[in-house]
């Protein structure tokens, strides 16, 4: 049994982790790369405009395709065999590719004794694939705009071998694998597709059948057709056939009472070998290749093997003969030009990267742009993505036009990068990164970072993903007698590793339910001896429990560390450090450098060290334990001579002393550098140099801790554990003539030690600038320990040790059934139900084109007018109640403005809700919207996942409810949602118009357990800080009103504080206490709007983060909206996704208000959990389901 749940398990955790890769043949002559949208699981990563040809009676296409690095050339043919065959039609232009009108062949007026066409194809270089066949019905009936769900005939399937009989038409194919019918192909309208799943063979056919009604006037169009390979389960090794094989003999049961004894330790074997089978599939299933490109530019030359010398001109190649000069001394590297004739704008020298990244995997890409120098009218340097032939993303600092911007075209102009505004004018030392994600098909991002900020996301929708791409490096003068120096250092670029996920507490649970309802209840005599009572108790049960969950947990545990140690990994080398001591050395004196920059700086052990020692958190591996004798020394070297600059140093680090040790020291001529343990008192990390400046404290002997202190112009910052604990001032040069010690301070004489530490180091590295605190955060988090189970798994496993309670009693086992099925709802309940709540979520803003009818405007789809708190809708026309435009319903677009990322499961949606002129039987409900596609975005750019969306008329009468609409699958990070009306339910007038639309979110509301102000409170319960959490005032429909409008009724249900008494806006602090640690993904927040005084409603205030409510952390500074002191006032949405907001305790500290010297408020404040991705039930309930039909298998002795 537990043999099937080893190879149920890990079917389920790697049927479909391997991405598909897919080759479409497409029949219209000019169909750009993913122009036709497939089903949601198909990747087209790879759309052929094939060689087509139509000699007489068939239709065939040609395409070369890549076969494991060999070309292979694929075919299709398409011939016409029928009696009534129908033509073929080779198109020209490209209007209507979208439709897949250009080229086709009709099917119509078929036999059920012969089909009028089989389709053929040939040199599938697959070993599995499916192919979809797409299909347009009726096009010679054809209505624009019609969608295919309107119309009355379908290709139907038919088994293998089967032969049609009457209706419309057919397709059948003689593989085993009976044919799947395919929804609407998305965004083409009259377009279907049908499915043929799990081919194995190189040659597929398929007979097609026409209209065997002989309605002239109906008939099929094949326009294309999908080639998709993919993948089945991976061959077992030898250790995954070894493992399955003891599993099944270590559970093997013999019913004598002796084995049963031994049944808690063969099923804790048990289910420590599957999971230990899990976490080798998972190692060996990491084997990408990583390519990297470093260079530090430490030679007088350019290495040929890494980089190509060109003039370029904007995006294109320039003319030889450019006066300019590259040089690579005093260890960087410059791009300069002299003044030059040339009339061709921005033009320079240019490096290009001899290696070529794969558009298919995730590339980090940074260089230090040490300084940027020059004259005449503008120059630049740049950071490039470069795909030959393809897209471009150009990265700069335009000194002297736009500042620092992106370009993603070919040509002059680019896009200024807001965030960086304030910086457009420092020629200085910025660290440049780019991050190019691929999302699949043609579709990737680009994230661009200066200093490690994010700064702008460009999303592409027509990356050539069968083409690789370089980077550039650029120095460009603007104009004629312009010159330019740009200088680089420290250049690193490397492809991310894709990794298995981490399986998370609801799997690692379930992992360990496998072994608990697998087990086999017997009594002491046969098994169908009611009256025997059984040896086990109700505590060994319990215990059996425990053991197994632990178990798990034990087993899981090196599929955990494997992923968290290449997040941090990733993380880590991201920010490029000069040097990184991993300490991962099992034996020998030499401790290697990790960083990206190879072995430039290796260390040498020396003392009574002790290596392998396990480190703080999953993913860090080895540690290094260090005595009051013991050091890592490193070399000198010019990349550790900081000088009066930026710079970071990151441990982590766990101290068995509350006596002072030093951990770090860097002393000789020219200074004295060290960080040192409990150096100012138990319990403190202090940073030192030629003198104590700066202390941390609160920092617990005995524990793990992530150490990171930075210099940025002088201040040095120490952050612990994601916290900022100290900042001071220091200008000291840290050019320091000797070499450095870790684990111990010396005496002037590296060798000579002194104030050594006494315990564990790990993970050291050195940066040559400040990592920000969003740096910071992303090296903790990769890498932090498993979280706490949360109040529900608790329970749940509380709840199944109940359940499991063995009685002795004949009623009892009469009913152990149902004592199964009721632990394998308990499982389900914990493992699979989670705790997402829906909630309604109002749109901060909406925008729709058309021309405005009678002034009803857009802003009515979200303003709550006409709605009641019960969810009807008024039915009277108001100019305020609709939306309602004169504009053709096929040419309009609405675009919902959530306001931050949200997970999107439904929508409700009341359509135009418009009753009779004077309440008369005739209503103006057909002007309500009948098909639209809706789409998802995160920046309102690039929008994805379209769907078509039906709605129903509107009732017009006031008793309406509107219509719930569920989303095709979970819509994860979505922030924008857009409508493309495609039909109205009719055109009485030309009007069309919806009335209100709510989106549905599964992220968790988190309600605050405590809210609290530092300010004497001078209004009473009134205007208490209570009012801002606790619903007072709120009004509107919604399963929870906080997502409705505060009332308007004076200031009553607000927040309001005077500035008499000694209160200063300036000081305010409003602390809001949410229980427990929580990822936090945005705040909703509801301004002060007394009617004629929301001056005193916040303007700019700072969002701070803690765990212990002790130390904060900043998140950022932000702005609120002036209200307009109407009824129905909107929020602003304060938007957290992506910025590792995680803490019980969220501080507001307010900074000013809108104007009012004597009073300030606000409204609400409400929180929601971080948008994370909730799995699809694919891997995790079907694995549930499957145990769950295991466990309740009984088997008897006869």
């Amino acid at each position: 049994m537990i043999c099937r749940a080893a190879v149920a398990l890990t079917v389920a955790l790697f049927a479909g982790q391997i991405q598909a890769a897919s080759i479409g043949l497409n029949v219209g002559t000019n169909m750009g790369a993913g122009a036709l949208a497939g089903p949601t699981d198909v990747r087209q990563t790879n759309w052929n405009d094939a060689a087509i040809t139509i000699p007489g009676s068939q239709i065939s296409w040609a395409s070369t395709v890549d076969n494991g690095g060999a070309a292979t050339t694929m075919t299709a043919v398409l011939n016409l065999t029928g009696p009534n065959n129908g033509t073929g039609s080779l198109g020209s232009g490209g209007s209507d590719d979208a439709r897949m009108l250009n080229t086709f062949i009709d099917l119509f007026n078929g036999t059920s004794g012969a089909p009028n066409a089989v389709l053929t194809v040939s040199n599938v270089p697959y070993d599995r694939y499916s192919v979809y066949v797409y299909l347009q019905p009726d096009d010679v009936n054809r209505v624009a705009g019609t969608q295919i769900g309107s119309r009355s005939e379908y290709m139907r399937m038919l088994a293998s071998g089967s032969i049609p009989a009457d209706g419309s038409g057919y397709i059948e194919s003689d593989h085993t694998t009976a044919p799947i019918s395919g929804p609407d192909a998305l965004n083409i309208p009259q377009a279907h597709f049908v499915k043929f799943d799990a081919l194995s063979a190189g040659t597929f056919t398929a007979n097609l059948w026409g209209d065997l009604s002989n309605n002239g006037a109906q008939r099929f169009r094949v326009a294309g057709f999908q080639i998709e390979q993919t993948f089945a389960i991976p061959e077992p090794s030898t250790a995954l056939l070894l493992g399955v094989g003891l599993v099944g003999l270590v559970v093997r049961r013999r019913r004598s009472s002796q084995s049963r004894q031994r049944s808690v330790s063969a099923c804790s074997l048990a289910i420590i070998l599957v999971c230990g089978i899990v976490s080798l599939l998972a190692a060996t299933s990491n084997a990408a290749t990583v390519n990297k490109v470093i260079d530090n530019f430490t030679n007088d030359t350019l290495d040929p093997g890494t980089w190509t010398l060109a003039d370029r001109g904007l995006e294109n190649t320039g003319a030889a003969g450019y006066a300019g000069d590259t040089t690579t001394n005093n260890n960087q590297l410059t791009l300069f030009s002299n003044p030059t004739s040339t009339n061709q704008f921005w033009y320079g020298k240019t490096l290009e990267s001899v290696d070529t990244f794969s558009s298919n995997i995730g590339t980090t890409v940074t260089v230090d742009r040490v300084s940027l120098s020059g004259s005449g009218s503008a120059y630049r340097s740049s950071l490039w993505l470069y795909q030959p032939g393809g897209q471009y993303l150009h990265f700069s600092q335009n000194f002297g036009e736009n500042g620092w911007q992106y370009n993603p075209t070919n040509g002059g102009g680019g896009t200024n990068i807001a965030a960086f505004d304030a910086q457009d004018g420092d020629l200085g030392a910025k660290q440049m990164r780019l991050v190019y994600i691929p999302l699949g098909g043609t579709n990737a991002d680009v994230e661009i970072y200066l200093d490690g900020v994010l700064g702008a996301t460009h999303s592409f929708t027509n990356w050539d993903n069968s083409v690789e791409f370089q980077v550039f490096l650029t120095g460009q003068a603007r104009a004629s007698g312009d010159s330019v120096a740009a200088v680089f250092d420290n250049f690193f670029a490397y492809n991310d590793i894709a990794f298995i996920p981490e399986p998370s507490t609801a799997l690692l649970l379930g992992i360990g339910l496998v072994g608990l309802m697998s087990r086999r209840r017997r009594t002491s005599g046969h098994g169908d001896n009611v009256g025997c009572n059984c040896r086990c108790t109700a505590s060994a049960g319990i215990a059996r429990l425990s053991l197994l969950i632990v178990a798990a947990l034990a087993g899981s545990l090196g599929l955990g560390e494997e992923v968290f140690a290449n997040a941090y990994t990733e993380a880590v080398l991201a920010d490029a450090p000069v040097a990184w001591y991993r300490f991962e050395e099992s034996s020998g004196s030499v401790a290697t450098d990790s960083s990206l920059a190879g072995a430039n700086h290796p260390g040498t052990y020396n003392g009574s060290f002790t290596l392998g020692q396990s480190s703080g958190a999953l993913g860090l591996g080895k540690a290094m334990d260090f005595t009051p004798n013991t050091s890592l020394r490193i070399p000198d070297h010019a990349d550790f001579d900081w000088g009066t600059g930026n710079m970071s140093l990151e441990m982590w680090y766990q101290t068995d002393s509350n006596s002072r040790g030093d951990m770090f020291t860097y002393k000789g001529g020219g200074g004295d550098f060290g960080i040192h343990s409990a150096g100012q008192g138990a319990d403190s990390v202090s940073f030192y140099l030629n003198g104590y400046n700066g202390l941390a404290s609160g920092v617990a002997q005995g524990d793990w801790h992530h150490l990171v202190v930075t210099r940025d112009s002088g201040t040095v910052s120490i952050y612990v554990d994601n916290q900022l604990k100290s900042t001071t001032t220091d200008t000291d040069t840290m050019t320091i003539a000797n070499d450095l010690i870790i684990g111990a301070n010396h005496t002037g004489d590296p060798g000579s030690l002194a104030l050594g530490f006494d315990g564990r180091i790990d993970e050291v590295a050195f940066y040559s600038y400040a990592l920000s605190a969003t740096d910071i955060s992303a090296h903790f988090f990769s890498s932090t320990v498993a979280p706490e189970p949360s109040t529900a798994l608790l329970l749940g496993v509380g709840l199944v040790g109940l359940v499991a309670r063995r009685r002795r009693g004949l009623s009892m086992r009469i009913g152990g059934a149902r004592y199964v099925l009721a632990l394998a709802l308990v499982v389900a309940c914990v493992v699979f139900a989670g705790t997402a709540q829906a909630a309604f979520l109002t749109p901060i803003s909406v925008t729709a084109n058309g021309n405005v009818d009678a002034g009803a405007v857009a802003d009515n789809m979200i303003n709550h007018n006409g709605l009641t708190t019960a969810g009807t809708h008024a039915s009277a026309f108001a100019t305020q109640n609709h939306w309602r435009t004169t504009s053709a319903a096929n040419t309009l677009t609405i675009t919902y403005d959530l306001g931050a990322q949200f997970n999107l499961d439904s929508m409700r949606v009341w359509n135009y809700n418009e009753s009779g002129v004077g309440g008369g039987s005739q209503p103006n409900t057909d002007r309500g919207v009948q098909n639209m596609t809706v789409s998802f975005s995160k920046d309102n750019v690039n929008f994805f996942n379209s769907q078509t969306v039906s709605l129903s008329q509107a009732t017009g009468l006031a008793t309406y409810t509107g219509e719930d609409k569920t989303l095709a699958d979970l819509k994860t990070g979505t922030r924008y949602v857009k409508f493309d009306v495609l039909t109205s339910h009719g055109s009485n007038n030309g009007f069309t118009g919806l009335s209100e639309v709510r989106f549905n979110t599964t992220n968790d509301e988190i309600v605050p357990v405590g809210v609290t102000v530092n300010q004497t409170a001078n209004g009473g319960a009134t205007f208490g800080i209570s009012n801002l959490t606790d619903d007072t005032g709120m009004t509107g429909f919604g399963n929870e009103q906080s997502q409705e409008a505060n009332s308007g009724n004076g200031f009553i249900g607000q927040w309001r504080q005077s500035t008499s008494g000694g209160n200063v806006l300036a000081n305010s602090e409003i602390k809001f206490d949410l229980g427990s640690d929580q990822s936090i993904g945005a705040v909703k927040i509801w301004n002060f709007h007394e009617a004629g005084q929301t001056d005193r409603g916040i303007d700019e205030f700072a969002i701070y983060q803690s765990d212990d409510d002790t130390i904060y952390s900043l998140v950022g500074t932000y702005n609120l909206t002036q209200q307009s002191g109407s009824l129905t006032v909107a929020h602003d949405v304060i938007d957290l996704n992506g910025l590792n907001v995680n803490a019980q305790y969220l501080r507001f500290n307010l900074s000013s208000n809108h104007g009012d010297a004597g009073f300030y408020g606000l409204g609400e404040v409400r929180f929601f959990a971080a948008a994370a991705t909730i799995p699809e039930p694919s891997s995790l309930a079907l694995l549930g389901l499957s145990l769950l039909g295991l466990s309740l298998r009984r088997r008897r002795r006869a």
